[in-house]
């Protein structure tokens, strides 16, 4: 059931949160289907100039049966909508900014905008502590699929039976109730080594990095190396309870993702800096870091940020009252 007072509300929700330069159209179907498929939403956009966008997410009003169902399908094409409007991919990957966005959901409003549902799941290596009884079958399906503009969101069907759950969940699933530690971690001299790209200007205002310098070079990101820092950044990866955010000033591109997901360890979460951002690097992670400390999640975790930027680190701890961890390198301008 979708409620055009629920719409509006969630609609306020999430505009909160997503920012959009432009508003978001509205369109209800009885049914909608991309290549066969029946899909509970479709985000169909485009860019009509700078500073403008066409917005459109159509709902299926025959698939959507709840304010779940509803709110998470919105929220799912939401990142789109948040995509189109930052010059990404319009997909489902980490260098899209969608799995940041999905954590975030996640840890915010304890739901899935991908696997919404117990019993809908679309990535079987999530859920994989889920059995099922003998004799029945299964089909998990893309949940997303599509080629721009157009992005669907879909059901999980299943055939000869119902889902029976006789396990327990996987660790994954509960991991965000057991969080006790926020680890947060700035990359570049703290626990990467990005010096044979680095280089600093002196001027009248003191030593600072060289931008142009560094722009010229991230292509460069895949030779990077890692840094002592980054075995305990590893060992927080494989901790339960610990949660992992990636706070940087860099804009990241496809090397620096590539060598994060390769060589590094993806996080829980990465902060990063949006393409042709001028703020400083501490502004950057302040508003980035701010929403984790109103989440109920965190309201009993212990923080610690690792920074080789000594301005960063104490602007940081200061406005969070958090403890933080300097960390001595040649990068830290």
């Amino acid at each position: 059931m979708i409620r055009s007072d629920k719409t509006r509300l969630f609609q306020l929700i999430l505009q909160n949160e997503f920012k959009l330069k432009s508003r978001i159209n509205f369109a209800k179907t009885k049914v909608l289907r991309f290549d066969g498929d029946s899909c509970m939403g479709m985000y169909e956009g485009e860019k009509i100039s700078a500073k403008k966008y066409n917005h459109k997410i159509r709902l299926a009003t025959s698939e959507i049966k709840s304010d779940l169902d509803l709110f998470s399908t919105l929220a799912h094409e939401y990142v789109h909508a948040w995509q189109m409007e930052q010059d990404k991919d319009v997909t489902h990957d980490t260098k899209s900014g969608f799995t940041q966005w999905r954590n975030y959901f996640k840890a915010y409003y304890n739901i899935d905008i991908v696997s919404f549902w117990i019993l809908r799941f679309a990535e079987k290596i999530e859920y994989s502590g889920i059995q099922f009884c003998a004799n029945y079958t299964s089909i998990i399906e893309r949940v997303s699929i599509g080629v721009f503009p157009y992005v669907v969101f879909l059901h999980t069907w299943f055939l000869g039976g119902f889902l029976c759950i006789m396990g327990t969940l996987t660790e994954k699933v509960y991991r965000m109730a057991k969080i006790k530690k926020v680890s947060i971690y700035d990359m570049d001299g703290t626990i990467v080594c990005s010096l044979h790209r680095y280089r600093t200007i002196v001027d009248e205002n003191g030593e600072r990095i060289d931008l142009q310098y560094w722009r010229e070079n991230q292509d460069l990101a895949l030779n990077d190396s890692l840094l002592p820092l980054a075995e305990q950044y590893k060992k927080d990866l494989k901790d339960e309870s610990c949660y992992v955010i990636i706070a940087t000033a860099r804009v990241l591109n496809t090397p620096d993702y590539t060598f994060i997901n390769s060589v590094l360890g993806e996080p829980d979460y990465i902060i990063s800096r949006p393409e042709n951002s001028n703020i400083s690097g501490a502004t950057l992670k302040i508003n980035g870091l701010a929403k984790f400390f109103n989440l109920i999640t965190f309201k009993d975790a212990e923080f610690t940020f690792y920074e080789d930027n000594v301005t960063y680190l104490k602007a940081v701890c200061d406005r969070f009252n958090i403890r933080g961890v300097y960390v001595p390198s040649k990068q830290g301008h």
